[in-house]
């Protein structure tokens, strides 16, 4: 499961994102902080995408775990492509971030219903019926969280000038709990075992995702943001995170793979 090619995927992409923590000491600005944080976000999220598409090609046609795997990559893309306008924004404005929400917010939000779409996919995959704490947790967690995110975006709807404005940020509001509550419910079907560890891995990133829109969202509010910042890191290592999923996935399937 663990072979070379995974340790170095992860070593690879903890070593980019630990050098936003060196650039400083390094005497480098700001802004160059702000280019650099917006690169390896943009190759994490195209990276992953590739990575995850390459396990949903091993899978044969008819199998669930081919489009599960399709739509993830799906997802990422669509985010990564996002963080792309996002960052050519801020290139071409010397530095200022662009307003929000933007364009680049069509590639954010098309990311949770691709991946919301997988998650279903994969549950009905596993023909196992959710057990009730299990249910009970993602309503918890989707209520928790929709309680969270109206709190923490209210200063953002009330500076919404335009529909489309109010209506991105409402999005966010309640794709995020979705995803987040249909992560708990599909990790609830999960027992131990090889079988189960690229899962682990995948949610993990998928909260971890989670807890930087949410990071994002308070920011903005409060109009403190600045691209470059350590809250920069989570998207990129939960990407890292869907990434290692695929690739054990994939190693199961190809034992030999290195």
């Amino acid at each position: 499961m663990y072979t070379k090619g995974t340790i170095f995927y992860i070593s690879f992409w903890i070593v980019l994102c630990g050098l936003l923590f060196i650039l400083p000491i390094l005497g480098f600005g700001e802004q160059a902080a702000s280019y650099y944080s917006n690169l390896v976000q943009v190759l994490s999220a195209l990276t992953t995408a590739v990575v995850c598409w390459r396990t949903s090609s091993v899978f044969e046609r008819g199998d669930p775990m081919r489009p599960m795997w399709a739509l993830m990559g799906m997802g990422v893309l669509s985010w990564g492509l996002g963080q792309a306008l996002y960052a050519g924004y801020v290139i071409f404005n010397q530095g200022e971030e662009p307003p929000y929400p933007w364009f680049s917010d069509i590639g954010f939000l098309l990311i949770q219903p691709c991946i919301f779409v997988a998650l279903i996919i994969f549950a009905r995959a596993l023909d196992i019926r959710p057990p009730a704490w299990g249910i009970l947790a993602a309503v918890i967690v989707v209520l928790g969280a929709v309680f969270f995110a109206i709190n923490s975006s209210q200063e953002n709807i009330q500076k919404a000038d335009t529909l489309i404005a109010y209506l991105a940020i409402l999005a966010y509001v309640i794709f995020d709990p979705v995803l987040l509550g249909m992560t708990v419910l599909s990790a609830s079907l999960l027992t131990s075992g090889m079988l189960a560890l690229p899962w682990w891995f995948c949610f993990a990133g998928l909260i971890l995702y989670y807890l930087s829109n949410r990071s994002f969202e308070i920011l903005t509010a409060q109009e403190q943001y600045v691209s470059g910042g350590f809250v920069d890191l989570g998207w990129p290592l939960a990407y890292m995170l869907i990434g290692v999923a695929a690739m054990i996935t994939y190693n199961i399937l190809h034992p030999d793979a290195d």
